[in-house]
């Protein structure tokens, strides 16, 4: 348990070095992680993969890998009606989505970010 949290902090760290990722005010929020859960956000696809460079060269470093099955992109605000480039993950292409699911929430494409807390329900 707590290698998992050193090699997530690292992640952390050298993501936040990029300086390329969201930020409120001075606090980095272009990474959350949950667990081994990553989400990345970036206000630009070619931030996003360059975020994604950087944790492909973490792996490779900390001998973890990165199941891109499970890796997904959504796309909101100005970009969300725009054909985006393909991105990849350690060599492999991670699919564009309309909607994802993390943690139960729903995230949808769209103008403004859309979360939808439990859609078996409306």
């Amino acid at each position: 348990m707590f290698m998992n949290k050193v090699f997530m902090n690292v992640f952390i760290v050298q993501l936040k070095l990029l300086n390329i990722g969201c930020h409120v005010t001075s606090l980095f929020i272009g990474c959350m992680l949950y667990a081994n859960d990553i989400i990345l956000i970036c206000p630009s696809v070619d931030g996003q993969q360059q975020m994604l460079n950087k944790c492909s060269e973490l792996s490779t470093y900390l001998l973890l890998s990165f199941n891109v099955n499970k890796s997904h992109h959504i796309a909101v605000r100005k970009m969300h009606n725009y054909v985006i480039k393909p991105m990849t993950l350690c060599g492999n292409y991670v699919e564009w989505y309309d909607s994802i699911k993390y943690l139960s929430v729903y995230l949808q494409r769209g103008n403004h970010v859309k979360l939808e807390i439990n859609p078996i329900r409306s």
